[in-house]
Parts: C-alpha cells; structure tokens; sequence
C-alpha cells in the first residue's frame, strides 16, 4: 500500500483539505478546498513526501450520498491539485456509519494502527 522507502504525509480530507459542514459534503460542487491547502500539499510532494488521505466518510452509509459522487468529488481534488502540481496517492475511506465502524471497517482498524507504530 505505501512505499516505505519514501517519506509519506496521511491527511484527513474534511477540515484539513477542504471545508467541512455539519450538513455533510455531499457533491463536488459543495467540495471546496482550504486556501493554501492544495499548495501545501504540492510543495510536500516537491520535497519528496507521497500524500496519502484517510477520511471517514459516513455519509455514503447514511444515504447521503453515493461512492460515485464521493468518487466524483475526489476526481475534482486530483484535477485542482494537478493545477498546482500536486498529487495524492491512496484516498481509503471508511464509508460507514458510527455504529458499524468498529465492527467492521478495515480503514478504521488500519487508521489506528498507523497511530499505535
């Protein structure tokens, strides 16, 4: 999944990357980025850092969206990121909602053991 021989930065998407709202970012119209956010991940990427997003999103799990706007909604962050000379890797999301997280989500499991290494 990630090449250890290379220094790697794992960003969540809503709040760090784009605005986030309470009301849910539910279509690549309403996915707008941070200002200076997509910048810094291109000058990441210039020194040779490889970007990586987790990011839980529950709103595909609670109807109010689908993977293919998510999907969508991504494709957008790669096109604007490309302007600036910027890339991200691997976007793993956990699509499900609170309740089913922990029961059953690999990219929870995997997000907490980055953070147990």
């Amino acid at each position: 999944m990630f090449d250890v021989s290379k220094r790697i930065v794992l960003l969540d998407r809503d709040g760090v990357i784009n605005h986030d709202s309470d009301d849910y970012i539910r279509s690549p119209e309403e996915w707008v980025p941070i200002e200076g956010s997509l910048e810094a991940i291109a000058l990441l990427n210039q020194h040779d850092f490889d970007i990586h997003v987790i990011t839980n999103q529950s709103g595909i799990g609670r109807g109010y969206f689908t993977r293919e706007t998510l999907d969508a909604m991504h494709e957008k962050m790669d096109t604007l990121l490309s302007s600036h000379r910027g890339r991200v890797g691997n976007v793993m999301i956990c699509p499900h909602g609170l309740d089913a997280v922990t029961a059953r989500c690999t990219s929870f499991r995997a997000w907490h053991l980055v953070f147990r290494a």
